[in-house]
C-alpha cells in the first residue's frame, strides 16, 4: 500500500475520462466498461501491476549479475583455491 496507487489512479480516471467524454455521446458506458476491464486486467491496480513488474525486472536482473560473477570467479577444478600456476619448463627449438 503506497500513496503512489492512488495518485496514479486519479490520473488516469481523470485522463480516460477527458479522453473518452470528447470522443462519444456515450462516453460514461464506455468509461464504465474500461474502467471495469481494467480492474479485471490489473487487480493489484495500475501502479501495483508497474511496482510488481519493476520488482521482477530487479530480481532477474540480481541473477544475471550474480549468475555472471559466479562464472567469473568459479573455483579450478585441481581442488585448489589459487590458478593453477604456469609451467616453468618451456622447450627451446633448435636452430
Amino acid at each position: 500500500q503506497t500513496l503512489a496507487g492512488p495518485i496514479v489512479g486519479a490520473v488516469s480516471f481523470t485522463w480516460l475520462q477527458d479522453a473518452v467524454a470528447r470522443n462519444t455521446d456515450y462516453w460514461r458506458a464506455l468509461l464504465g466498461g474500461v474502467i471495469l476491464l481494467l480492474v479485471l486486467v490489473f487487480p493489484q491496480g495500475i501502479a501495483g501491476f508497474f511496482g510488481s513488474l519493476v520488482d521482477t525486472w530487479t530480481q532477474r536482473r540480481r541473477a544475471a549479475l550474480a549468475k555472471a560473477a559466479g562464472l567469473r570467479h568459479e573455483a579450478p577444478s585441481n581442488g585448489s583455491s589459487h590458478p593453477p600456476a604456469k609451467s616453468a619448463d618451456r622447450t627451446v627449438s633448435a636452430r
